[in-house]
């Protein structure tokens, strides 16, 4: 099993995220999170990476937190997270507000969401006592 090192104290964020070591999103920091289901690339992360991603023809409709329905686009790239290369979905956000709070509060910067359905498809699982992502063989449902 591959192990992959959260990358802040959850005793102070407790939230747990990861920062991208390698690869066309070197320096990126998402969010684990298994109340979203889909993969999200902020605004500012996907200007940086653009090159490296392929906007797809269709959009999807993403309920805001404010639980307003608006329509995002999709871009697709390769990421590299902790020695293994993903073909990650993403949808495309403009939340800026969020990432400038997210700088302020705990120092780094927020680029996107890492969902739920693309940690149990790839077998992460999270180990909040030992502050880690495990990576299992793939489960099939």
């Amino acid at each position: 099993m591959k192990k992959i090192k959260l990358y802040s104290d959850l005793s102070k964020t407790r939230l747990p995220f990861i920062k991208i070591e390698s690869g066309a999103f070197k320096d990126t920091y998402f969010m684990l999170d298994s109340g979203s289901s889909d993969n999200i690339l902020f605004a500012e992360a996907y200007n940086r990476c653009r090159d490296h991603l392929v906007l797809q023809s269709a959009q999807t409709t993403l309920y805001g937190l404010d639980g307003k329905p608006g329509m995002a686009p999709i871009a697709v790239g390769a990421i590299d997270i902790g020695g293994m290369r993903y073909k990650v979905p993403f949808l495309l956000v403009d939340q800026k507000e969020m990432t400038d709070r997210m700088m302020a509060d705990q120092g780094f910067p927020l680029h996107g969401i890492i969902g739920a359905l693309f940690m149990r498809e790839n077998g992460w699982v999270i180990d909040f006592s030992r502050q880690q992502v495990v990576v299992r063989p793939r489960i099939v449902w």
